[in-house]
């Protein structure tokens, strides 16, 4: 039962709005691996998730921040995860 609900409300938001692309299965392999492409997508998915749960406590530890600011109420901080807007900005709340 509860798979049908999930299901039926899957289905409602993915053709709620018409702007969305339907993209192939390989699309997203380059978020895990650098040189993705050309290979079966499904053997890098498999292989990445079987390292990440072999280690996960090394795939989801990040390392302690040290230049932390909080002025007046905006908290901000350097991201341990590599983006392009490598501050993190968020506001504190008490």
């Amino acid at each position: 039962m509860y798979a049908r609900l999930i299901r039926a409300r899957e289905i409602h938001l993915s053709q709620r709005d018409k702007n969305r692309y339907v993209r192939p299965f390989e699309w997203g392999t380059n978020f895990i691996r650098e040189h993705g492409n050309g290979h079966d997508p499904r053997h890098l998915f498999r292989q990445h998730t079987r390292e990440v749960m072999a280690d996960s406590d090394r795939f989801y530890d990040l390392p302690p921040i040290r230049d932390f600011n909080l002025k007046e109420n905006i908290l901000t901080w350097t991201s341990a995860v590599h983006t392009d807007a490598h501050r993190v900005v968020a506001f504190f709340l008490e």
